[in-house]
């Protein structure tokens, strides 16, 4: 996770209760799907990187 969150080290991460979808017809293989498959769900997540800058994460600054 570390990787897609441009982080250093790995985080702990809460789930929100949000979701969103998006259309399949985004994705390059799409045509390579079963059928039936119209979207794909997107779920989100929350981490305090505040506590992670004390960690050498350059991306957090504080306000």
């Amino acid at each position: 996770m570390e990787e897609e969150l441009g982080l250093a080290r790995s985080v702990p991460l809460s789930p929100l209760q949000i979701t969103a979808s998006i259309s399949a017809r985004f994705f390059a293989d799409r045509d390579r799907w079963p059928a039936g498959i119209y979207v794909v769900p997107e779920r989100s997540f929350a981490t305090d990187l505040l506590e992670q800058a004390a960690f050498g994460c350059g991306e957090v600054s504080r306000a």
